[in-house]
C-alpha cells in the first residue's frame, strides 16, 4: 500500500499513532511525507532520526523543512556565532522569524544532539525531493507540499525552484495535470481531507493548530485520522 501524510510538524506521537493505525509495514508499504515534517511540535529531529533508516519513506520539501535544513547546516558548522553574525541583515531577519515561528524548538533539539546524530539529521535533508510522481493501480498522483506561484502548462518540474513547489499555492478548482491527481499539503477546510471536483487532494488537516493528522491511502482512497 502507498500512503501520504503531510504537516506532521515535529509531532512524533501523532506520527507513531498513525503508523500503528494503518498497520504500516516496512516490507510491503510505502509512505510519502508531503512536506513540513519538522515544526514546532517538539520532536522534529527525533522524527528525522526515526526516518533515517526507513528505505520505504520518501520525504518532500515543505517550507519548514527548507528553512530548518538551511539554518541547521549553518549552525552545524564551527563558530556558530560568527556564522550568524556574517549573515546579511535581511537573512538575519528571516532567521529570527524562523525561530519565532517554530524554529526555536527545532534548534534546541539540534543543540542537544551529539555530533553523529547532527550529521545524520543534516545529511537526511539531502534525501528530500521537491515532488514525487507515483502510480497506484491505474491512477497517477503528483505529490508536493505547496503548489505554484506561476504555473505553466507543460513546464518541466525541474524548471521550478524547490521553494516554489514547497511554498506555492494551488487553485483547488484548477486541473493542473490531465490524467493525474494532484496531492498537496494545502490546508483542508474543517480538518477533513478534501478531494475537489477536478481531482485535487488537499491533505493538511491542521495538526498542531487545533486539527489532526491525516493519512491518505493512494490505493484505496481511504483516509485515516488521528483523534
Amino acid at each position: 500500500m502507498q500512503y501520504v501524510m503531510s504537516d506532521i510538524r515535529g509531532d512524533f506521537d501523532a506520527y507513531e499513532r498513525m503508523l500503528e493505525k494503518i498497520s504500516f509495514s516496512e516490507k510491503e508499504d510505502v509512505l510519502y511525507l508531503a512536506g513540513n515534517i519538522v515544526g514546532a511540535g517538539g520532536d522534529s529531529l527525533k522524527l528525522i532520526l526515526d526516518l533515517v533508516p526507513r528505505a520505504n519513506v520518501y520525504p518532500i520539501w515543505g517550507g519548514e523543512d527548507l528553512r530548518a535544513a538551511k539554518y541547521l547546516r549553518l549552525l552545524g558548522e564551527k563558530n556558530e556565532e560568527k556564522n550568524l553574525a556574517s549573515l546579511p541583515e535581511d537573512e538575519r531577519d528571516r532567521f529570527a522569524r524562523w525561530l519565532k515561528e517554530g524554529g526555536n524548538a527545532v534548534l534546541e533539539e539540534f543543540r542537544l544532539l551529539d555530533e553523529e546524530d547532527r550529521s545524520f539529521v543534516i545529511e537526511y535533508f539531502d534525501e528530500f525531493e521537491s515532488h514525487i510522481i507515483t502510480r497506484a493501480g491505474k491512477r497517477v498522483f503528483v505529490i508536493l507540499h505547496g503548489g505554484f506561484r506561476q504555473f505553466e502548462e507543460g513546464k518541466e518540474f525541474s524548471a521550478y525552484d524547490p521553494e516554489e513547489l514547497a511554498e506555492g499555492t494551488v487553485d483547488r478548482d484548477k486541473r493542473y495535470f490531465p490524467g493525474a491527481y494532484l496531492v498537496t499539503g494545502a490546508r483542508c477546510p474543517e480538518n477533513k481531507v478534501l478531494k475537489t471536483a477536478v481531482g485535487n487532494l488537499l491533505i493538511d488537516c491542521g495538526l498542531g493548530r487545533g486539527g489532526r493528522l491525516a493519512c491518505l491511502s493512494l490505493d484505496s482512497g481511504k483516509v485515516f485520522y488521528t483523534e
